[in-house]
This record gives C-alpha cells, structure tokens and sequence, in this order.
C-alpha cells in the first residue's frame, strides 16, 4: 500500500462514473421539500476543492440551534417570516453581524409585546373584578388564569387582548353612568322628601364607586324613595315647583313663558300633575345645562348694571362725603370702570345672541324681551329716572329761591338756641320795640324766624357805661323835674315799669304781639299817673286818654 505525504491532495479516481440519474442510487429530487443529506465529497477527491454548485435553500432555523431564539421570536411568536439562512454556505461576517442585529430586534420587540401583555392583563383584571365579572370563554381564561410565559404573544392574540380590554372599558363606563343617574334621582329625592341627614350618611358609602353590588344598592334605594315620593304628592309637588322658579329666573324666563305651563297653577295633587312637573323640570335643566355660558354671561351683565345703578345713587347722596377711609375714591373708581365696561359687555353679548338665533332659528328672549330690546329699556329707565331727579332738584331750588324772596333769606350755618321755657318774664319784657322793622314783626307774627340787626347792637365798648373821672361830686337834680322824668329815668335803669332794656344788656325784644302789647300798655298806665300827678301836662293827659279810649 503506497503511503503518502501529509497535505499532499489524493489522486483522481480512475474513470468515475457518472451518478445515476434514477433508481435506488440516483440523488434525492432536489425539488422535493424536506431535509437535505449532508455533503460529502467522494472518495479520492480533496477536501479542498470545493462542492459542486448547488441550489440555494432558504431552511428556518431549529430552536436548539443559534437561530432557535430568533425563530421563536419571529416566526412561532411574531407570526411573521423566518431569517433566510444558507445552511450550505458559511456565512459571512457581514451576514453575521446582520443576524445578530436581526435577533436584537426580535428579542426587543418579544420583551415589547411581553411587557405589553403583562400591563393589558392587568387593567382586564381589574375592569373584571369592578364589574364582578368572571371570564367566560377560553380566550379570557387564557388571559387571567394561565401562566404569563405560556401565553403566544402573536400579532393576533395581542390584538384580541385589546379588543377585550375596550370591551370591558366600555362596560365600565355604561355603569358608571347608570350609577351616576341613580346618585343624581336620590339626591333629587331627597330634597324633595325632606330625608333626615342621619338617613342620608348612613347610605353615604353606597355613593360611591360603580360595581353590581353598588349598582344593586343605589337603584334599591330610588325605588324606596319613589314609595315615599307617591305617599306625599304635595309635598313633593311644591318642592318641584320652587326647583322650577328658580331654573326659570336663571333662563330669564317672562311671565308668560311661565304661564304657558299651566299644570304650574293647578291644585289638583295627583301621579300625572307630578309626572308634568318632573318632565318639565327635566326639560328646563337641559335647556340651561345646554345654553349656561351664555346664561351667566347675561347674570354678569345684570350684576354690573344694578352695581352701576348703586354707585351712581351713592354719588348724588350728600352724606357721603363723611365717609372715611377712601371709600368715595374707590367708588368712582369702581363707577368709571363699570361706565367702560357695560358697553364691551354689551357688544359681545349681541354677538352671541346673533349667533344663537341664527343656530336655532328663534329669538332668544329675556324676560319676555329679546336681549337687545331688554338693554335699550333698562338704559331708557335709567335715562327716565336721571332727568327726573334733575327735575326734582330744579323745583326745590325754584321753592327755596322763592320763600327767600318772600321772607328773607334763612342763615346758612345753625345757631345756638335757648331751651324753650327758661326765658323770665322781666328779660322777655326788655325789648326796645323801637328797633324793630316791619319785616321783623310780620315774620314773628307768623312763626317765622327773626334775627335782629347788627344797627340794634350796640358795639362791645358801648355796652358797658363811660366812667369818666371827675373830680366835683354831682349835682342832685331837680326834685319836680324827676317826678317829670320818671318815666325816662325808669326806661334808662332797666326797671320792671316800663319793661326798658338796660345799656349793659344788648337789644333783645320779644317775638310775639302780646309782649308788645303789654309793654305799651304799662306805658299808657305809667304815663297816666304822672299826668294825674302833675297838673301841668295837659299834653300829655289828654293824649294819654285818647290812647286809653
């Protein structure tokens, strides 16, 4: 046996033989699917040289191999198409690092879908156990019973767990409302009835949250409610009729919007009058729920009129320049800026209604007016009632000019009187009536107010007598001239005979006619006595006895 050299190439067998085309020896068919045998070279032949060209088959990868994460990623788990891999070829590096990159992905998108699933089957379990609901078909207990890692995360499943959660969201939401309307009809019930507040906080916890139990709870208790609500009608009744007024008066309903609902006015208690309250406090609600922006936009103007109004009526009040603390500066203020704004308010307002009216077809009323109507009359009352305030004040001055005119004109500033009823006779009887005009004496007749002259005063120097110093003592007068000159002696010492005032006392006469009279009637008498005495004065008796006749 010939020996030979290490890595020397093996001779060409003498005369192969072509492979059979067919039999037990011809090669598998190529076009057949299925595992291919292993190549190997033939006897004789180097290891070297290299195959025969052979057709290119794209295999997926087994899971025990290199590829057997990526297969399972993509292919039994993703639902999407295997890795092409030449099994007969080495790959290349470029190929390899395309491969790596390949499982990267699918490794990523698994943990993706994985973590995906884990949240999904959380928030299923929590809608189930809400709504107290078990899983019912194989699919859910997939999902909530089997184990995480046995779960096929295939582009199917994952949308079907979606489709599930939604399903179950939906189901949520549509309890959550019916549980919200039967809170809404108790609370309604309530006030209605007039429930105690002990009742109310014992069924607080059920007003709350959406599941069966709740739900069975809250509907338990509107039926109880509805027992009660039929076994005081009346009452019931009234209480919806006050809810009534007050959404009307939020819509600014007119009075006869409101007389066109006439069961309002009947008294006839009974399950139908009941029924027609209720529908139209429904009705009423949604139609304010459904125009509310515009309701408390027309509230604000309201407001800011009636406050314009208060301010300007605060303005015209003379007592308010008493207040302290800046209130009047802040008034003005206020009342320039709402002189500002009612105006801007007003133009957006007449856009909005424009809008409303041509959205709906109708005018929108307030107060049984349409809007722009409603402002123009409250700015023609405010106008109404300014001009006749202006009048009222031209007639009073007019008056007042007019009784100044006549009687004179009254002080100004406020004088310091005598409390009634401490006036003596002998001061009221020290008046020199002398002094007095016409005008004086007219307006003391007739209760008028009188102020004496400042030509009746003497001034401060002359109230008091001159002492000038003499140095001779004075010469008594005369014994029968006194007797003459009593009465002018009396008048200048201030004595009670003929009621004269004293030089140290200023001018002050009494008001009335019968102190007037009095003083001159001691002055007739007076005088008749001296005449009587001194036989002399015929002059003067027989004009005292005219007088007296």
């Amino acid at each position: 046996m010939a020996t030979r050299s290490r890595g020397a190439p093996l001779p060409p067998p003498a005369n192969p033989s072509p492979p059979p085309t067919s039999g037990a020896g011809a090669p598998p068919n190529r076009t057949r699917r299925g595992k291919r045998p292993h190549f190997r070279p033939p006897i004789g032949h180097s290891r070297n040289v290299p195959p025969p060209p052979m057709e290119r088959r794209d295999v997926p990868v087994r899971r025990g191999d290199v590829g057997g994460a990526c297969a399972a990623a993509s292919y039994g788990k993703a639902n999407q198409a295997p890795y092409a891999i030449d099994s007969e070829a080495v790959p290349s590096l470029a190929q390899l690092d395309a491969f790596r990159r390949h499982l990267a992905a699918r490794t990523a998108e698994k943990e993706r879908r994985h973590m995906q699933f884990l949240d999904t089957k959380q928030q299923i379990v929590h809608c189930m156990e809400e709504l107290e609901r078990s899983p019912d078909t194989s699919f859910e207990r997939d999902v909530v019973c089997e184990d995480e890692e046995a779960f096929c995360l295939s582009t199917e499943n994952i949308a079907a767990l979606k489709s599930l959660l939604q399903q179950l969201e939906d189901e949520r939401v549509r309890k959550e409302a019916s549980c919200e309307e039967l809170r809404s009809r108790i609370l309604t019930l309530w006030d209605r009835l007039q429930v105690p507040a002990e009742e109310r906080e014992a069924f607080a916890p059920n007003m709350v949250g959406s599941t069966a139990r709740t739900m069975k709870s809250l509907q338990s208790e509107v039926d109880r409610l509805e027992e009660l609500k039929l076994q005081n009608l009346r009452n019931v009744i009234e209480a919806v009729r006050a809810e009534l007024a007050d959404f009307w008066d939020k819509c600014f309903y007119g009075e006869e919007q409101k007389r066109s609902f006439s069961p309002y006015y009947q008294d006839d208690f009974n399950e139908n009058l009941l029924r027609e309250h209720d529908d139209e406090a429904e009705r009423i609600k949604q139609y304010y729920e459904q125009h509310r922006e515009l309701f408390e936009a027309i509230h604000k103007w309201e407001e800011n009129w009636h406050l314009f109004q208060e301010l300007e009526r605060k303005a015209t009040d003379p007592s308010r320049f008493a207040n302290r603390g800046g209130n009047l500066l802040k008034e003005e203020k206020l009342r320039v800026k709402l002189q500002k704004t009612l105006p801007k308010l007003e133009e957006e307002l007449k856009g909005r209604v424009e809008l409303w009216e041509q959205e709906h077809g109708q005018a929108f009323l307030v107060r049984g007016q349409r809007f722009l109507e409603y402002v123009a009359e409250q700015w023609h009352v405010y106008h109404l009632e300014k001009e006749r305030e202006r009048q009222e004040r031209q007639l009073k001055k007019s008056r007042q000019m007019e009784e100044e005119m006549r009687y004179g004109t009254s002080p100004r500033t406020p004088s310091k009187r005598r409390a009634l009823g401490l006036t003596t006779p002998s001061k009221a009887r020290r008046f020199n009536i002398t002094a007095s005009t016409p005008n004086s004496t007219i307006r003391s007749v007739l209760g008028g107010s009188v102020f004496s002259s400042p030509a009746s005063h003497p001034p401060l120097s002359g109230r008091k007598p001159l002492r000038t110093p003499s140095r001779t003592a004075t010469k008594p007068p005369h014994q029968g001239r006194l007797e003459h000159n009593k009465e002018n002696v009396s008048q200048l010492n201030g004595t009670a005979l003929s009621g004269g005032c004293t030089s140290t006392a200023p001018l002050q006469r009494p008001c009335g006619i019968n102190s007037v009279a009095s003083t001159y009637s001691e002055f007739a008498r007076e005088l008749s006595k001296a005449s009587k005495s001194e036989p002399r004065s015929g002059i003067l008796n027989s004009t005292a006895s005219n007088i007296e006749s």
